[in-house]
């Protein structure tokens, strides 16, 4: 019974590693995105109130 609670939280351990590593590269994507969409609205912003749409 013992060996089966340890390799239980063995795999329990192994999952929430995965996860915080999906949840990590996640929120790198998001950061990321976030600086393209930052630095595009940068570039397009004077282009926009150039051709009067902003």
């Amino acid at each position: 019974m013992k060996a089966q609670v340890i390799t239980a939280s063995r795999k329990l351990k192994f999952v929430y590693f995965k996860l915080s590593q999906l949840i990590l590269s996640f929120d790198n994507l998001i950061s990321k995105l976030g600086k393209v969409v930052f630095i595009s609205s940068i570039f397009l912003g004077p282009i926009n109130a150039k051709e009067g749409k902003g």
